[in-house]
């Protein structure tokens, strides 16, 4: 689980997110669930949030549950895009990453969606739109400023999964 590693604009964790991620470690996911959903219940929408919906994402994915895994990790996406771009609308996987958490939120999810749940058009889709690429002057494509090499990696697979190999060159 990425939560212990520290990231300069996700907040710290509260007590009882660390003992979730304790227990995630530990591979109690069903108590690590029930910590997280009391996390949700005590706090209010924000960037906390996030951390904690990672928390229920990645139990869900180490039970299986992909396309619940899925749904959270977007949801929390959607808090940190809208946190920092100050937008408080949904749909915002119809954007660009603005963070490397909420892109590490997106490789999951992407994860997530072609793993278990067999939806490799979506999650290659939502990869293209959260890192798009630039050309510069001399008609190089360049990657995303977020792009890093697992998102690449996986979108390169998803595209040859999908049959679009020309674009995963």
């Amino acid at each position: 689980m990425v939560v212990h590693e520290r990231d300069d604009e996700r907040p710290d964790l509260s007590p009882i997110q660390l003992q979730a991620s304790e227990l995630y470690e530990q591979k109690q996911y069903k108590s690590t669930e029930q910590l997280a959903h009391l996390d949700l219940a005590q706090q209010r929408r924000g960037l906390s949030t996030a951390v904690t919906l990672e928390i229920l994402g990645d139990c869900a994915t180490s039970l299986g549950s992909h396309r619940q895994a899925a749904s959270l990790y977007r949801e929390g996406a959607e808090l940190i895009h809208g946190h920092y771009t100050r937008t408080s609308r949904r749909g915002t996987s119809q954007q660009a990453c603005t963070t490397s958490w909420e892109a590490a939120l997106r490789v999951k999810q992407a994860r997530s969606l072609s793993h278990g749940t067999g939806t490799l058009i979506e999650a290659t889709a939502m990869l293209e739109r959260c890192f798009p690429h630039s050309t510069n002057r001399q008609r190089q494509r360049q990657p995303h400023a977020l792009a890093s090499l697992e998102s690449c990696m996986l979108l390169g697979s998803l595209l040859q999964r999908t049959e679009r190999k020309a674009d995963a060159v």
